[in-house]
């Protein structure tokens, strides 16, 4: 019996007036796919996401490389500039 474990989580953005639909902001080679959030040797859980409504801003903590052995989570702040997200700025967690 093979035993797979999830590395990623599906995520998107929409616009609620226009209906259109952008990747997130900090994704898993170009897909709909956010990474998990893997402190330490801690289970792996889903990644913290904080925005507001009115605001620019998006907090994404996750974990980009959980995969590997010395991996590094993050809390990657990004701005929602014209029709993408650019990060402003990243600090690390753990």
């Amino acid at each position: 019996m093979a035993v797979y474990t999830v590395q990623f989580i599906p995520s998107a953005v929409v616009d609620g007036e226009t209906g259109d639909v952008y990747l997130p902001p900090l994704r898993v080679e170009k897909s709909f796919f956010l990474p998990l959030l893997c402190v330490g040797n801690a289970v792996s859980r889903n990644p913290h996401v904080t925005f507001r409504q009115d605001s620019r801003l998006m907090v994404v903590e996750a974990t980009p490389d959980c995969s590997q052995v010395r991996h590094h989570s993050y809390a990657h702040y990004f701005l929602w500039e014209r029709d993408h997200w650019m990060l402003w700025y990243r600090e690390r967690l753990d």
